[in-house]
């Protein structure tokens, strides 16, 4: 995947961004892959002036980790992260997906598995991919390798 990490403002908070390109100039599937859920995941340490706390950052890997696995079980194959937007003292999680009701069940297990951490699913339809190209227009230029 062609990822690209950049920093930027979002309603006045500093942010970290992470923003997969794969689909950049290509066609999207968005026929196939209509549903988009935004998981938002709240950091249990103060952030201490940073995005999260470095003492939390290898439970926030983990959780991730714990995510994206059980959205793409429960997705089937039919399930794409495509960005996540780090802000002090939170997380969200942008996917694209073709099955509702089986992605839920995969955020369920999710949640199941990682007690702790609470997570806020918005579920929308997206079949034009507005996010994702919106996230496009406001990311720099990729840098070359």
């Amino acid at each position: 995947m062609s990822w690209q990490h950049f920093m930027t403002r979002i309603s006045g908070q500093r942010a970290q961004v992470l923003l997969d390109r794969q689909f950049e100039g290509k066609p999207l599937p968005g026929a196939q892959l209509p549903h988009f859920a935004t998981v938002t995941i709240k950091n249990q340490l103060p952030p201490s002036g940073a995005l999260w706390h470095p003492d939390e950052a290898p439970r926030l890997e983990k959780m991730e980790a714990s995510l994206l696995q059980e959205v793409g079980k429960a997705s089937r194959g039919w399930g794409i992260y495509v960005c996540r937007i780090a802000v002090e003292g939170s997380r969200q999680y942008f996917i694209y997906f073709g099955d509702q009701a089986q992605v839920a069940k995969g955020l369920v297990t999710f949640q199941d598995l990682n007690p702790t951490y609470k997570a806020q699913v918005d579920f929308s339809e997206d079949p034009s991919w507005s996010h994702y190209q919106g996230w496009l227009k406001q990311a720099p230029p990729p840098q070359p390798r």
